[in-house]
């Protein structure tokens, strides 16, 4: 049993990501990463059906389609969403080179 790894210490499909929301259809997973959400709210205006922060669960994904929740999440600017589409859809992009959104008077969000 020493080769069991503590519950903080399990290896994740994405490192970092505390939650998985999956489509009872499978048609898409949305992964959240809540140390690097810094709420800046783009998913919530973007998609107020599906991106509820008030609830738990906050992500309904069977509440819009999966190619409306997959644009919504590319625009997190700090990378806290991310998606996947076992339904055989178009898979989120792999950033090529690093990205910087300034924010007047706020963060830096970088990407890459």
């Amino acid at each position: 049993m020493d080769d069991e790894l503590p519950p903080e210490k399990e290896e994740r499909k994405r490192p970092g990501v505390e939650r998985v929301y999956g489509s009872r259809q499978g048609e898409i997973v949305v992964y959240w990463e809540p140390k690097i959400c810094n709420h800046t709210g783009n998913c919530f205006r973007g998609l107020p059906e599906v991106f509820r922060p008030q609830n738990r669960p906050w992500v309904l994904v069977d509440a819009a389609s999966a190619n409306k929740i997959a644009e919504v999440v590319m625009t997190c600017p700090t990378g806290a969403l991310h998606f996947e589409r076992p339904d055989g859809g178009p898979e989120e992009p792999q950033l090529g080179e690093t990205r910087i959104d300034a924010r007047p008077n706020g963060p830096l969000h970088v990407r890459g």
